[in-house]
């Protein structure tokens, strides 16, 4: 599989990078030079990216005021609070296992969404899940079939992967995620679960976000998952 190389980032990555000597005619004055690491850039999107047969993103929104029906076919995502539904999250998974190469490090991944619509002002919270889920099966109640959560809404970590304020409807916005998690989902597969999205806990009734997902007729503005990474 070849990979998009990406020109130029340089500052950020010098402690990675190679240093050798540049002299003078003389021999007698050397400064040091930085090499830097060459870096590529690969995308994952559903039968899109990195090619129109990935079919490894899953996602699904989790409503408290439905919490045993399914969501998983629908073609938007739902995070904040409303009056009809409650509170919502969302779960958004990219099984990337196997497209890298062993010595593959990654120095930086970010989903980029795209607003449908939104109420007022919201900040999203990403979380990793702890738990399996089954994207057909899973509901505000139960990640799947054969279990429910230990705790209704989704079970997820303490850590913030990321952050993001919310654009106006009919944009993009990008949630940088911890390129060691992004790490571990290549190096062993077995232990993504996916993350979670989540309302700030500050939210009030109307502060929501619907989002394309990955189940949209519109290929151009499903999730996006883009890592950018090194090679040893």
């Amino acid at each position: 599989m070849s990979h998009k190389k990406l020109f130029p980032i340089c500052v950020l990555f010098l402690s990675s990078a190679l240093f050798i000597s540049a002299c003078s005619d003389d021999d007698t004055v050397c400064d040091p030079v930085v090499q830097q690491p060459q870096l590529f850039i690969e995308s994952f999107r559903q039968d899109a990216l990195p090619a129109a047969w990935f079919d490894g993103n899953t996602d699904v929104t989790l409503v408290e005021s439905f919490p045993s029906t399914n969501y998983g076919s629908d073609n938007a995502l739902a995070i904040g609070i409303n009056n009809a539904d409650g509170a919502l999250h969302s779960l958004i998974k990219f099984d990337i296992g196997g497209y890298f190469p062993a010595s593959a490090e990654v120095v930086r991944a970010y989903l980029t969404l795209f607003v449908l619509d939104r109420g007022n002002e919201l900040t999203v919270w990403v979380h990793p899940v702890t738990a399996p889920w089954i994207e057909d099966e899973v509901s505000w109640l139960d990640a799947s079939s054969l279990g429910s959560w230990d705790s209704p809404g989704g079970d997820f970590g303490e850590r913030v992967m990321g952050s993001s304020e919310i654009p106006t409807p009919g944009s993009t916005f990008d949630i940088e995620l911890a390129p060691e998690v992004v790490q571990s989902w290549i190096q062993s597969p077995g232990t993504n679960l996916g993350v979670i999205l989540l309302p700030d806990s500050a939210a009030a009734v109307n502060d929501f976000v619907i989002l394309v997902s990955s189940e949209s007729i519109n290929s151009q503005a499903r999730p996006l998952l883009t890592v950018v990474f090194a090679l040893d």
